[in-house]
């Protein structure tokens, strides 16, 4: 019963990248395929919606207060994107994004779909699904996203992010902060890989650490999906008003 590519520790095998529009070609040290970032800043959806309820200036990120920079930088950073968010509301992102805003929002929505998917069948494993059943539904659904994910995260921590970062220095420990959580979302992955291998020995091998499988696997899985949901709204409070601006 042991799927392909699920060995703890490792995010799944490479697969080819979707999560790229189609002037963007595979990863590459030279930036030329983020062309469409390079055009000059728009005022596109200045003054649309109301403004966000203030926020502490020292907490960039609402949902996710790990992401604070270092004190000496994260004052000035964060007011940066507080304006941003006041100029361009979570509220009105999608009335008229820009093309790279749109796309950004679209794979972001599709990670969404598939980590409520996966939330969903763990619920129901709680009422209805055998061990043997949540390993099978839902494990195949847990690779397929990780396997995603990690094509996502480096096309953003080898292009977009220096490709951002040249193009605004003030966002640039904002950045920096993003892709460290990267890594502290692998930590997720690699439990949620642990514990999906645990639960398929046990319903192979030991019918009597099933349950105890069971359970830490939906646990793993759990943390993962809202550690996840998390960062895509910290990412897109950075990155969407960048892209409505330079879109």
């Amino acid at each position: 019963m042991r799927f392909a590519n699920s060995s703890p520790g490792r995010v799944g095998s490479r697969q080819p990248h979707k999560s790229r529009p189609p002037s963007i070609s595979p990863l590459r040290i030279r930036l030329r395929p983020l062309d469409f970032l390079h055009s000059g800043a728009s005022t596109r959806g200045r003054g649309a919606g109301p403004s966000p309820e203030p926020r502490d200036e020292r907490k960039p990120f609402q949902h996710n207060a790990r992401l604070d920079a270092d004190p000496e930088q994260a004052l000035a950073w964060a007011r940066e994107v507080r304006a941003r968010l006041e100029r361009h509301p979570r509220t009105a992102w999608r009335e008229d994004p820009s093309p790279a805003a749109r796309f950004w929002l679209e794979i972001h929505d599709g990670f969404r779909r598939e980590s409520n998917g996966l939330v969903a069948l763990l619920d129901e494993h709680r009422g209805r699904r055998s061990a043997a059943e949540l390993a099978v539904v839902s494990g195949r659904r847990l690779e397929s996203m990780i396997a995603r994910l990690r094509g996502h995260h480096e096309i953003e921590d080898f292009e977009y992010f220096p490709a951002f970062r040249a193009l605004e220095p003030k966002l640039a420990p904002g950045l920096d902060a993003l892709a460290s959580d990267h890594a502290r979302l692998q930590r997720h992955v690699d439990e949620a890989l642990a514990a999906l291998s645990e639960l398929l020995a046990a319903v192979e091998n030991d019918a009597a650490a099933t349950p105890w499988s069971s359970d830490r696997y939906a646990s793993r899985t759990g943390e993962l999906c809202r550690a996840l949901a998390r960062h895509l709204d910290d990412e897109e409070e950075l990155i969407i008003p960048l892209l409505l601006e330079r879109g």
